[in-house]
């Protein structure tokens, strides 16, 4: 490890350096984890056609492919070398490039140099792999970084179970919101290498997840400048392809102990909604909401935010939807010393502001009062690019034409929502992905 200090280190740096690499540095426990008793709670195990599906040979034209869908501006590594390069120059590093890729497959080994870059060809090929299978081994409460699953899903079946908590008439339950300190970070190698082994992934491949995670290196970067060098010791990387999808691994981990417990302790109750589907969490990465019956007595009051969101047990009311309308004012209060033009305030309504608002209208249906002070303040922002009272040089509905047909091509509020709406009414027709609300 790499950490020279002197008195004349800045305070900053001094105490990122001594901060950061107690997270995910320091001695790396070795401990033998056995978690296969947990096996009759999960929802699946690989079968061996399964396992051997993810450990067939990569190819020239499976890295080709890969690298290719690799965004242009980024870079493969500190040394400035984007993505666009290598694809303008394929056809003359395109086989030692591949080659190098392919020798890790082959031996499961991967040089620290190549693995302390900003982003690598190899967990991405691994995600390719290990993804198609989450949606067998991943429990239906938990929708984070799974294909087919949304998290509205989360959001709406939340909604359906905080309806009428605030009447006294219906059975006592009680939710608690746990969020996960620093969740990424400290999860224990040697634990996620068997939970691997738990769900039935093959020798190799583990081993290629192993070396990827374990041989990392980190330096902390302060005002632009890249400051020591230390070996990481726990902890799944932030920006690395497959860190969400092993994090939700560990946390089905989780879900089946939790499981266990309440199936050996006859005391547990479900919550009064929950009793005929076994639920008793629901898990948005590490954003965990845990259900079940509980006493007759009051200990908190809605509204909770989950997910961002708030969980209310009646109509959406002016109260509730301050959150959003605060934060489109403290956004165009912070743009009014800007000097943007007409062109750039539109984009910034496309891409920023109608962002929060399709957040809201994937969940709820928006009263036509708050849809009418989200329109105000886009108008004004729009034409005065401040918070600012005039009159508007175009009708809205004129804005919120497409381009072709003269218009901004800014989304409508409304009829967005709608659409939104309709979406999960489709999705309950057709009945072709996993999901606990749907059902």
């Amino acid at each position: 490890m790499t950490m020279a200090m002197n008195k004349q280190t800045p305070p900053l740096l001094a105490v990122s350096l001594w901060i950061f690499p107690g997270f995910v540095g320091g001695d790396r426990t070795d401990r033998a984890i056995d978690l296969r008793y947990l096996r009759p709670w999960a929802r699946h195990i690989l079968t061996d056609d399964e396992a051997r599906a993810i450990i067939h040979p990569v190819t020239i034209d499976e890295v080709k492919t890969t690298f290719f869908n690799i965004e242009e501006d980024k870079a493969p590594g500190p040394d400035g070398f984007s993505s666009g390069f290598f694809k303008a120059a394929w056809p003359v590093v395109g086989g030692e490039v591949s080659n190098t890729f392919i020798d890790f497959f082959k031996t499961g080994r991967l040089l620290k140099q190549l693995n302390a870059t900003v982003l690598t060809l190899i967990p991405k090929i691994l995600v390719s792999r290990i993804r198609e299978s989450l949606d067998l081994l991943i429990s239906p409460s938990q929708n984070a970084f799974v294909l087919g699953r949304l998290i509205s899903d989360n959001v709406l079946l939340a909604q359906e179970l905080f309806s009428g908590y605030n009447q006294c008439r219906l059975p006592p339950r009680c939710a608690l919101k746990v969020d996960l300190r620093k969740a990424y970070d400290t999860v224990e190698w040697d634990f996620l290498i068997a939970t691997l082994r738990m769900f039935g992934f093959p020798a190799m491949f583990i081993r290629w997840i192993e070396e990827c995670v374990t041989s990392a290196h980190y330096s902390v970067v302060v005002n632009g400048r890249v400051h020591g060098f230390f070996v990481g010791a726990r902890g799944l990387r932030q920006g690395d392809p497959m860190s969400p999808y092993l994090f939700v691994l560990v946390m089905e981990v989780l879900h089946m102990i939790l499981q266990q417990l309440i199936e050996q302790d006859g005391e547990f109750g479900y919550h009064w909604r929950c009793q005929e589907l076994n639920l008793f969490q629901l898990s948005f990465a590490d954003d965990l909401l845990l259900l079940g019956k509980a006493d007759v007595r009051s200990e908190g009051h809605l509204s909770v935010r989950y997910l961002g969101l708030p969980l209310i047990s009646e109509r959406l009311s002016i109260a509730d939807r301050q959150p959003l309308l605060q934060k489109i004012d403290s956004l165009i209060k912070g743009w009014e010393g800007v000097q943007f033009s007409f062109a750039g305030r539109v984009q910034l309504i496309k891409s920023v502001l109608i962002s929060f608002e399709v957040y809201w209208a994937m969940a709820f249906i928006l009263p036509k009062g708050i849809i009418k002070e989200m329109i105000k303040r886009l108008r004004t922002f729009l034409w005065k690019g401040t918070f600012a009272s005039g009159y508007s040089k175009v009708a809205w509905e004129a804005v919120c034409r497409p381009i072709e047909e003269g218009g901004l091509g800014i989304k409508d509020i409304l009829a967005l929502n709608h659409a939104l709406m309709s979406n999960h009414l489709w999705a309950v027709i057709k009945q072709d992905r996993t999901s606990i609300w749907v059902d």
